[in-house]
């Protein structure tokens, strides 16, 4: 019965479908990273800010929710277990693509909160602004 060509034929199908299916399930994470450009973001040294959030040194997740408008900022715990915050943000747009992440800060007073001013996902021109209220205004000192 293993001799015949039909069993054989089928049995090649079902290992292509297998590894088609396989294959698609390592596409879909890939494409599901960069549809929400989750990105891992370390805080060292001290707390930083984000727009109303603040964050104590520790690891946290950033992505972009599922929103129409695409930058509205979800901030996780390091498991995706637990939503800090969410924050709107404003198109950023920057002349040269890198290959990593980049975070860009405001230049705030000595002894003051960090305050994240752009998110940039890596192989993007685009990323994400941080704008903030003149009472959370990181030129103003906002967490000290």
């Amino acid at each position: 019965m293993r001799s015949n060509p039909k069993f054989k034929f089928l049995l090649s199908l079902a290992a292509l479908c297998g590894m088609v299916l396989l294959a698609g399930m390592f596409t879909s994470r890939v494409r599901a990273d960069e549809w929400n450009k989750l990105t891992v973001l370390t805080v060292k040294g001290g707390p930083i800010q984000i727009y109303d959030t603040y964050l104590a040194p520790g690891k946290y997740v950033l992505k972009l929710a599922d929103s129409p408008d695409r930058h509205t900022v979800q901030i996780y715990d390091r498991d995706q277990r637990h939503l800090i915050g969410t924050v709107m943000a404003i198109p950023s747009f920057r002349l040269e693509v890198t290959d990593k992440s980049e975070f860009l800060f405001w230049e705030t007073p000595a002894g003051s909160v960090k305050a994240l001013r752009a998110w940039y996902y890596p192989g993007y021109t685009t990323g994400e602004a941080f704008r903030y209220p003149t009472h959370l205004s990181p030129m103003m000192g906002a967490g000290s």
